[in-house]
């Protein structure tokens, strides 16, 4: 699942959120993580240019947008290019 790799800064709160929990089963973690999104917030996922979400501690990120071709990080095209 794509929220696995989110980017997660700093603990916020009392630091009990599940999601954060290394130790804990990837399963749990995910469901516990979707729990606490709202809608508006897992939609605002689904996008190339993903933003932060503050409150939950999770940093933007961006995703590329080459899965049709294979796995492409944006940038990692330039060590790619013919002479």
């Amino acid at each position: 699942m794509t929220l696995c790799a989110l980017p997660l800064s700093g603990q916020t709160g009392g630091g009990t959120e599940l999601f954060r929990d290394m130790k804990a089963p990837q399963h749990e973690r995910i469901m516990d993580l979707l729990s606490r999104l709202t809608v508006e917030e897992k939609i605002s996922l689904l996008v190339n240019d993903a933003p932060a979400i503050g409150r939950l501690g999770i940093d933007k990120y961006n995703h590329g947008n080459e899965a049709l071709h294979g796995v492409v990080r944006p940038g990692i095209s330039r060590y790619f290019r013919r002479p």
